[in-house]
């Protein structure tokens, strides 16, 4: 095997600027589009930018630490989310390239990267997810791990330092743990003249940095509640499969048919990759494969990719029926999909450089990862169900019949040519197959996302009501619809956490009355009329967003009140306190009339010469002079409004500007300041 140690500069120039290029492609690929996985969207963003590291129920804390910065963006926070994502995901390029080239040349090893960075993995960018960011985790302890050597033990504590870090990208990292303590432990015991103690020392190493890594972090940014393996949320999942009541034996079932699932879309799509690594392992294990970073790859790769499988599918059958979309046919690929890139440098170093492999094992190989193959291709998959969210590759795969008959055909020549001509196969997959199957597979997943590019009625109503609620009264805010995903999407947009949702019966009607007793608000989204008693009710297209009976209250930091207020006059713009009046005269003009008498609670302050002078609250006929300091203070008024007038106004003793004054540039007339305002009928 002859292999360049060094890529030209004019190739590592050409391959920065690709990267480059296509950093910006994904930035413009996912601009515009709405978000769409709930409630994973909301969860992250939830803890991530809206409460404390110590009250997430997922301890993903450094992805959380990171992803806190998004909040500077204000509203735009998830197009921050995706620069974030764009970056993280090139920023793997380098490491599954320097991966590759461990058993291939330059120009081999930047193709099998390429392939990778368009393949429909990329989706995951567009969303408030950490997926991006693990997928660099990954690809980084990929490096780590196949460049450490076994007599150093500083390598394999970087190794245990990075697996503790992905771990807090991502939990998950954990579940392949068992594939990370064998590979170190086999590499270590076979080693010439090594044996246990080298493997001891080793897994040691590995095992307590990983441990310290992910405890110390986790301590220092979410204290003690960060002590914990996988947390609440993940934790939960772990404890349902131990629970008493449920049998083991069904459990055990429900995990085969979906690991049956997983094998037959990896075989229809990734066939020869797999036989060829299975190839390789079993003859490594056979002492017929020199140590080396070849065998050290495909060793790597099946382990890490049959932990993951296996405890996938335990997760499925575990999830099994506690959701409407929860079954073992749901094929949880993205939880291994970032590992696929590993099977593609396997087909690159039988392409080029192939460990010999008799041709009686190929013909066995071919016949065990064939037959499934047609299988899947005859059965186009059924009866499992690739989502988009959660199999990316596999719904770009089935998404059109003809396509799939041509790429599950195309797969399996590909598996029946290795059988006479490993090298000829090799090429076929890498050079044909795989350019074929990135853009049949990307282009169907991609035209599934644009969907998002048109808002729905939840997109609709949750843009909507965060301009039209203050934060404090987001926080007061129950959101209903029959669809629950659709609800967390309006959540996501409020951006509040104490916002909270309801589902309900398509049509069925919604009463004000069953409103929970720290809710104000009601934001329902699709065709179902409100009853009940309300103070403000804003019908919309597709939704209506409703307030319980009670008095009108005006936080003036919102700056507008559709449904309560049709005009204002004399108001400056809203800050985050509340508005300065602006003129001599501050009016405000109610939709409907006032009560005929009621009570005014008035929370308020003055500007300047203003403080301590009366100011004026006129309704209808009776005017009621007030003062108030320099800071804020609460005033009640009862008022008889016998008229009905929609008006209120509050005369200002003496506006005057801040430059008027000499303390700032400032020109507005200002007056008072107010905070609050509610009215409440007697």
């Amino acid at each position: 095997m002859h292999i360049k140690q060094q890529g030209s500069p004019r190739l590592i120039g050409t391959l920065v600027f690709l990267a480059v290029a296509f950093f910006i492609f994904l930035l413009l690929k996912n601009s515009g589009l709405y978000p769409r996985i709930f409630g994973d969207e909301y969860t992250y963003s939830l803890y991530s930018r809206l409460i404390p590291f110590s009250d997430s129920k997922i301890p993903g804390y450094l992805y959380l630490a990171i992803y806190r910065f998004t909040s500077h963006c204000g509203v735009d926070f998830l197009s921050c989310a995706r620069i974030f994502n764009a970056l993280f995901f090139v920023g793997a390029a380098p490491f599954i390239y320097l991966v590759a080239r461990k058993i291939a040349n330059p120009l081999p090893a930047a193709w099998v990267t390429g392939l990778t960075l368009l393949g429909p993995i990329n989706l995951y960018t567009a969303h408030y997810m950490p997926e991006a960011l693990y997928f660099f985790g990954f690809w980084l302890l990929v490096w780590v791990v196949l460049r450490a050597r076994l007599e150093a033990m500083g390598d394999w504590l970087l190794v245990g330092l990075v697996f503790g870090c992905t771990a807090l990208i991502k939990p998950h990292s954990l579940l392949f743990a068992p594939a990370m303590l064998v590979y170190i432990g086999y590499l270590s015991i076979t080693a010439p003249q090594h044996g246990l103690r080298l493997a001891l020392r080793n897994l040691a190493a590995f095992a307590v940095t990983a441990a310290l890594a992910k405890f110390l972090i986790s301590y220092l940014l979410a204290g003690s509640a960060g002590l914990t393996l996988f947390g609440t949320s993940y934790g939960e999942i772990v404890d349902s499969t131990t629970t008493p009541g449920r049998s083991h034996i069904d459990l055990l079932l429900r995990a085969l048919s979906s690991v049956q699932g997983h094998l037959l879309a990896m075989c229809l799509m990734l066939g020869l990759p797999m036989a060829i690594t299975v190839g390789v392992v079993v003859k490594a294990l056979l002492n017929k494969v020199p140590a080396g970073d070849h065998r050290n790859i495909a060793l790597f790769t099946t382990l890490v990719l049959g932990n993951l499988i296996a405890v996938v599918a335990l997760f499925s059958a575990s999830v099994s029926g506690s959701g409407p979309f929860e079954s073992v046919s749901r094929l949880h690929m993205r939880y291994y999909d970032f590992a696929f890139a590993l099977l593609l440098i396997l087909v690159l170093a039988q392409a080029h450089f192939p460990v010999q492999i008799p041709r009686k094992w190929r013909a066995l190989l071919a016949l065990i990862v064939g037959l499934p193959a047609l299988y899947a291709l005859y059965t186009h998959m059924l009866p499992y169900t690739p989502y988009y969210t959660d199999s990316p590759e596999l719904r770009g795969f089935t998404e059109k019949k003809g396509a799939f008959h041509v790429l599950g055909v195309l797969s399996v020549l590909c598996i029946v040519l290795w059988v006479y001509s490993v090298q000829a196969a090799g090429r076929v997959f890498l050079y044909v197959f795989m350019p074929l199957a990135v853009v049949i597979t990307s282009v169907n997943a991609t035209l599934i996302q644009r969907q998002a590019l048109l808002p729905d009625a939840a997109d609709r109503a949750g843009e909507f009501t965060r301009q039209y609620l203050s934060a404090e009264e987001r926080g007061r805010l129950l959101i209903v619809n029959a669809d629950l995903g659709a609800a967390f999407r309006s959540m996501f947009y409020m951006d509040h956490p104490r916002t909270w949702v309801r589902g309900i019966e398509p049509g069925a009607t919604f009463d004000m009355q069953s409103m929970p007793p720290d809710k104000d608000w009601v934001l329902v989204v699709g065709a179902n009329p409100i009853i009940g008693k309300h103070s403000v009710k804003l019908p919309m297209s597709g939704f209506t967003l409703a307030r319980v009976g009670g008095p009108i209250a005006l936080n003036f930091s919102a700056g507008s009140w559709a449904g309560i207020i049709s005009s204002t006059q004399g108001l400056s713009t809203a800050e985050s306190w509340g508005t300065w009046s602006a003129a001599d005269e501050v009016t405000l003009e109610f939709m409907r009339p006032l009560p005929a008498r009621f009570k005014l609670d008035l929370i308020a302050h003055a500007f300047g010469p203003n403080v301590g002078k009366s100011f004026v609250l006129q309704v209808g006929e009776q005017r009621i002079p007030f003062e108030v300091g320099a800071i804020d203070e609460h005033k009640v008024f009862e008022i008889d409004n016998p008229s009905g007038s929609h008006t209120l106004t509050i005369e200002v003793p003496e506006a005057r500007s801040p430059k008027q004054l000499g303390i700032a540039e400032d020109t507005r007339l200002l007056g008072i300041g107010l905070n609050r305002l509610s009215i409440e009928p007697l």
